[in-house]
């Protein structure tokens, strides 16, 4: 049991209320959290199925061709292999829930936030360019292609 505001927390990005070790390696939560016109570039990941549901504000999804506003209440899923990119729309903060199958994904994260020059006040998907090249091999490591990139198939 994870109680509100607990959970392995990663900077801006939210809180993992559960992980593959709390799961039996089923999936991993995230109770996350976005500012206004913030969200990662369109990507693709090669091992996990992400799904979404939105609590609080507005978000945006692109998942292959499609683009839907989701408010509170919205369920959207990016299954594995299919590009897809989330963003917030709104005026206001955004909380949502994120479920990773399976889980793993919490790993890419936490090593993400732990390499140097990472500044922690400016937005997770605005960083220098040192980190950029750095945040790319480990995003080759996990799986995950970003726009242009082509998908590394899982082993």
């Amino acid at each position: 049991m994870v109680s509100p505001g607990e959970g392995q927390s990663t900077s801006r990005f939210g809180h993992w209320k559960a992980v593959s070790e709390d799961t039996l390696g089923a999936y991993a939560l995230v109770e996350g959290a976005m500012e206004p016109q913030e969200g990662p570039p369109p990507h693709t990941h090669s091992r996990e199925d992400e799904a979404w549901y939105v609590l609080e504000g507005e978000l945006s999804f692109q998942v292959g061709e499609r683009v839907i506003v989701g408010t509170p209440g919205t369920f959207v899923l990016a299954p594995r292999g299919i590009r897809h990119r989330f963003w917030n729309s709104g005026k206001q903060m955004a909380r949502y829930l994120l479920i990773l199958s399976p889980p793993g994904l919490e790993k890419y994260f936490q090593e993400r936030f732990a390499i140097p020059g990472r500044d922690p006040s400016k937005s997770l998907y605005d960083q220098s360019p040192d980190f950029r090249e750095k945040e790319e091999a480990l995003s080759r490591k996990y799986g995950l292609t970003s726009e242009g990139e082509q998908p590394t198939p899982r082993r």
